[in-house]
């Protein structure tokens, strides 16, 4: 299921940058109320040949362990909205949040790799259909607008991503079309 290729990964409160992440961390990053987008990932998709772009996710709502949310992402002129449910837990390679479309079915699992708290992004990988793992960064909106740096926690993602390939969905424009918080 490639159109689950994004997570909530976006709130301030753990005390430094974190390369060993862990439940509570994950758990904090998710409940927010901001949109987080995917600005970099080892790995493209597309649509009738048309690359998806602006790949953002928003929390609906969040009860315990139980995680539902809206990604959106475009291809051409096309916008297209999946409504999606996580379960989190905690395994031995991390926290970790199993994605599908509907609760109780089987799915995805992101583990967080890296979480970044002051700048609000987080990495994670999961495991795609071909048997890869797969890399993506997570920045909150919230960054991408007050930042300067037009690619906050890039350099983390080489260094926790190393080997990987670099894409780009996100572009600075995607702020300006995507639809309001």
């Amino acid at each position: 299921m490639n159109c689950i290729a994004i997570l909530l990964f976006v709130v301030a409160g753990v005390a430094a940058t974190n390369d060993h992440p862990n439940w509570n961390d994950l758990n904090q990053a998710l409940n927010t109320e901001y949109r987080v987008w995917v600005t970099t990932r080892s790995y493209q998709l597309d649509t009738y040949g048309q690359t998806h772009s602006c790949v953002y996710a928003k929390k609906t709502s969040m009860y315990g362990s139980r995680f539902y949310f809206d990604q959106y992402y475009d291809y051409g002129t096309q916008r297209v909205k999946h409504s999606l449910y996580g379960e989190l837990s905690m395994q031995s390679t991390g926290p970790v949040l199993t994605v599908s479309k509907n609760e109780g079915e089987p799915g995805t699992a992101y583990t967080l790799k890296f979480w970044n708290p002051e700048k609000r992004c987080g990495i994670l990988t999961f495991t795609d259909k071909a048997g890869e793992t797969q890399c993506e960064l997570h920045v909150s909106e919230q960054t991408l607008q007050e930042s300067s740096d037009p690619n906050p926690c890039e350099k983390d993602y080489e260094r926790v991503c190393d080997g990987f390939r670099n894409y780009h969905p996100y572009k600075p424009r995607c702020l300006t079309h995507a639809p309001g918080n």
